[in-house]
């Protein structure tokens, strides 16, 4: 299957929005209500640009139809020379890179086609001439900020990479990374479409509840492993989590009369950590995408990993329903949203924070008006989302509820998460295994084998007749003989040492049957102990 290049996204740019902690930093000086508006502006304008990106694509694909016909020319040029298409070096007046299908950047890296456009660069699809395989590279604009954003970005996949070299994680795997005069570039390994890309690809029909399950406990398999290593994503949504294979198969449905796509395989990488911070690091007044965006950070009471959770809460909300759990770009309407849905906000997060939403403790919120009828018709209690009444449906709609707790400090852990009834029912082949606990599990064992070899030879010491009770008697016999032999005739000396002689061998035959039989009832056990199954 020919890969697709909307998986790396126009909607917001998948590989990243790379400038989006440093546009976040300048909001955060003060935010009040004109701050927030403009904060919306900022998002319709995300959607904008998106649209924008969206038209630049199409005329792309225009020109590319053109460049290919003049990359015909070139390559007829380059088969009479053979000599390779010399790399441009050259930005537009937006600080993106100048390039054609052909160029080689670096030295390495052959152009095949653009991927996608945001407002930090675009994205390539190249091939590794070292290597020879195909991989994504992300271009930055060559423009400060984005070239700054770019090396934080750079410095929390170096980090992830150290913690996890074999991707066991499920974040994207950064491949290789330079400076190409100006322009920060990102190699990443080759992935499928977005899990929203897919989504609307297939007319937002809902993703089967065995999918949701698969994807949601990689999704937090995925951002445990950041939280447990001291990292927030702070940007996660459908858009940032790529299906490493999108192949699909169509089937019509009948109900609904039109095909309806299936993905194949359900495998996802987690993308995009432009605006990941560490617990040390500096954090902005506001962060994450509008829809996936937690109580706690729309009322700047501060963040930290829970704020992910509860953007993981929204995801699977969408994934089952096909549809945006809040759809809105006003920071009060988000509120009133959350209230009609979850139930009021409480009063502690309404008398904390410094934002203008409340009054005397209860949201500045006029039900009565357009956007009042608005919230109130569009949106429901949670629970009365539920497309069945089944177990595992309730199962699902549990896990998303105490993911969209309130308070942070409520909010259920991912490692609790992982635990929750609704991935009980996940086939065996889907589960994953911490590596480092299988490490530690490995350590705990050859710890309890060289207890169990310690305890082995301890016993056969103790249950040794030998050695408990017949050795001391040895020692005394020893000791005594000269003094009893001193005393007696040469008859009674002879006499006595064939006793004693035929003593001693019955005593050894005697011990060796013993020590045969103790050795074979001790081995029995300890086998046991190693395999339970017998």
């Amino acid at each position: 299957m020919e890969w697709n290049g909307n998986g790396y996204g126009t909607r917001i740019g998948h590989y990243g929005r790379l400038g989006a902690r440093i546009g976040v930093w300048s909001l955060s000086l003060s935010l009040d209500d004109d701050d927030v508006d403009d904060n919306d502006h900022d998002d319709d304008d995300d959607d904008d640009d998106d649209d924008d990106g969206d038209g630049d694509d199409d005329d792309d694909d225009d020109d590319d139809d053109d460049d290919d016909d003049d990359d015909d020319d070139d390559d007829d040029d380059d088969d009479d020379d053979g000599s390779p298409r010399p790399p441009s070096v050259e930005d537009d007046e937006d600080g993106h890179l100048v390039y054609q299908s052909g160029d080689i950047l670096a030295n390495r890296y052959k152009v095949l086609a653009t991927l996608g456009e945001g407002t930090f660069g675009k994205v390539v699809k190249v091939k590794d001439m070292q290597m020879d395989h195909v991989m994504a590279l992300k271009i930055i604009k060559n423009v400060e900020k984005y070239r700054e954003a770019a090396k934080l970005e750079i410095n929390a996949l170096e980090k992830i990479a150290a913690k996890d070299p074999e991707g066991h994680h499920l974040c994207v795997k950064m491949l290789d990374w330079f400076n190409y005069h100006g322009h920060m570039c990102i190699a990443f390994e080759m992935l499928g479409l977005s899990v929203f890309d897919f989504l609307r690809d297939n007319n937002y029909q809902p993703y089967p509840l065995e999918h949701v399950r698969h994807m949601g406990y990689q999704l937090c398999y995925a951002v445990k492993f950041l939280h447990d290593n001291k990292l927030t994503h702070t940007d996660l949504k459908p858009e940032n989590i790529l299906f490493v294979d999108s192949d699909y198969e169509s089937t019509y449905n009948s109900k609904k009369r039109k095909d309806v796509r299936r993905v194949k395989r359900t495998d996802i990488r987690l993308i995009d950590f432009g605006s990941a911070t560490f617990d040390h690091e500096h954090h902005s007044t506001i962060v994450s995408t509008r829809h996936y965006r937690a109580p706690e950070v729309i009322l700047e009471l501060g963040w930290s990993q829970p704020c992910d959770v509860w953007s993981i809460g929204c995801i699977l909300f969408e994934l089952y329903l096909g549809i945006t759990l809040f759809q809105t770009h006003d920071n009060r309407e988000h509120l009133a949203m959350m209230e009609r849905i979850l139930g009021t906000i409480p009063h502690r997060m309404a008398r904390k924070t410094k934002t203008k939403y409340f009054y005397y403790g209860k949201l500045d919120w006029d039900d009565k008006s357009s956007a009042g009828r608005y919230v109130r018709d569009n949106c429901k209690p949670l629970y009365r989302y539920l497309l069945s009444d089944d177990d595992e449906h309730r199962q699902l709609f549990d896990l998303i509820k105490r993911m969209l707790e309130y308070e942070p400090s409520q909010r259920i852990a991912l490692k609790d998460a992982l635990q929750h009834p609704f991935f009980d029912a996940l086939p065996a082949h889907q589960r994953l295994t911490d590596p480092r606990a299988a490490d530690t599990n490995n350590n705990n064992n050859n710890n309890n084998n060289e207890n169990n070899n310690n305890n082995y030879n301890n016993n056969n010491y103790n249950n040794n007749p030998f050695s408990t009770i017949l050795l001391p008697y040895v020692f005394v016999l020893a000791f005594s003989l000269p003094h009893f032999f001193s005393n007696c005739s040469t008859m009674i000396i002879i006499l006595n040492l064939i006793i004693i002689v035929i003593i001693i061998i019955i005593i050894i035959i005697i011990v060796i049957i013993i020590i045969i039989n103790n050795n074979n009832n001790n081995n029995a056990k300890f086998q046991t102990h190693q395999d339970p199954s017998l």
